[in-house]
């Protein structure tokens, strides 16, 4: 089924709906996926059950069954080795930072291999992150994600995290 921005118009989710439009068309071709893959309740699915499992039951195992091995993270910290090794590194800095680490989906939309999410990352800090020893304080950060579905892996990631309100919640802000 395809959606157009007009239909989303005056809902929650159109910032979102003419984010993935304006991605999906700046981007090169990508090779098609298998016969079933472009469904987008099969997409959304993955990203639900993938999250599920690698960020709120933090089963490290379930990164190889649905991150693909030519993962692409489009929003990535320069310093971080690319593709699933990079997101390897990042898993453990959350998870270790953040114990109780959940994904909430608020809002999600599909068109295809694209899945945009608008998510509620919550946790408290009891582990070091990022250099900083645990502070003990609760987080609830917000954020926008498209990710690419390709034969049940995600195959390309982009993300925009309020990182700024983050950083100020864990000082006590």
């Amino acid at each position: 089924m395809a959606f157009t921005i007009k239909d989303f118009a005056g809902k929650r989710i159109a910032p979102i709906v003419a984010g993935l439009a304006l991605v999906a068309t700046s981007l090169p071709a990508a090779a098609a996926c298998e016969a079933g893959a472009a469904d987008p309740a099969a997409s959304i699915d993955v990203i639900q059950t993938s999250t599920t499992a690698i960020w709120d039951q933090k089963d490290a195992d379930a990164i190889d069954r649905y991150i693909s091995a030519d993962y692409v993270e489009h929003t990535a910290d320069p310093s971080m080795p690319p593709g699933i090794e990079g997101f390897r590194m990042v898993h453990a800095a959350f998870t270790g930072g953040f114990p109780d680490l959940t994904i909430e989906f608020d809002e999600q939309l599909a068109s295809g291999d694209y899945v945009a999410s608008r998510v509620v990352l919550r946790g408290t800090n009891t582990g070091s992150f990022m250099g900083m020893e645990p502070t003990g304080q609760a987080v609830e950060v917000r954020g926008i994600r498209l990710d690419r579905v390709c034969d049940g892996q995600i195959v390309e990631h982009w993300a925009v995290v309020d990182v700024p309100g983050m950083m100020a919640q864990l000082q006590g802000n």
